[in-house]
This record gives C-alpha cells, sequence and structure tokens, in this order.
C-alpha cells in the first residue's frame, strides 16, 4: 500500500486535475465505520484497527468496507467483557468475526486473525472459479 500511494502522490504531482488522483485512490482505500457501545471513542484504538485493516486490504484487495464494533459487557469479573466485533464487506456473503477478551488490543488481535482463516478460505475459494 505505501508503494503505491507513493506512485500516487507522484502521479498527483503530474496531474493538472486532482480529480483524476482522488478517483484513483479512493480504489485502493477501504471505508471503514466505527462503533462504541458502552466505550468512550478511542484514536488509539481506531488508528490500530486501521493499520491492522489496511494490512489485510494489501493482501486480499476484494475488501470493500469494514465495520467495527467496540462494547463492553458487564459482567461480575473483569476477566473478560472487552469485545470486538468486525464486519467486512466482500464479493458474496460478508465475513464477520468476534472476540471477547481482557482488553481490546487481545480481543482486536484475536478478531483479525480470525478474519484472515475466513479470508484466506475465500481467496481459495475465488481462485478455484477463475
Amino acid at each position: 500500500m505505501r508503494y503505491r500511494a507513493k506512485s500516487l502522490l507522484k502521479y498527483w504531482d503530474s496531474c493538472k486535475l486532482g480529480r483524476i488522483f482522488i478517483t484513483q485512490f479512493k480504489s485502493y482505500t477501504m471505508d471503514t465505520n466505527f462503533n462504541y457501545v458502552h466505550v468512550k471513542a478511542s484514536e488509539r484504538l481506531e488508528n490500530s484497527t486501521k493499520e491492522k485493516l489496511s494490512k489485510l486490504k494489501e493482501r486480499y484487495d476484494f475488501l470493500v468496507s469494514a465495520e467495527v464494533y467496540y462494547k463492553t459487557e458487564k459482567s461480575s469479573s473483569n476477566q473478560k467483557g472487552r469485545i470486538v466485533e468486525i464486519e467486512l464487506s466482500v464479493p458474496g456473503p460478508r465475513i464477520f468475526a468476534s472476540s471477547n477478551e481482557e482488553n481490546f488490543d487481545m480481543a482486536l488481535s484475536k478478531t483479525i486473525n480470525d478474519l484472515k482463516r475466513q479470508l484466506q478460505k475465500k481467496k481459495e475459494k475465488m481462485s478455484t472459479h477463475l
């Protein structure tokens, strides 16, 4: 993704119309919506999530958008209760993963790993049909 962005920036310098650059750049980015349920919005969480999702987008270019939910579950023990749910829009049925851990960073890592497995299976299925 970084290489593509650099080449697009070079293209921007040589292009007189910014509209061409914007339409080409949008094809490389993924829309990500963040939802917080009983949790304060956190820029740190959003940045780490965007970073991990951009890595997925680099590897699986068929990703369209993502819905990310951060939730806190009230329970008597504080061992778990931080929930991260991610729903990815891809061609065909949507891909969904969720995890409940001690903190949001651990839950995010586990959710991303689950999504990687599902995306790999989807990519294999898509490649056999081509």
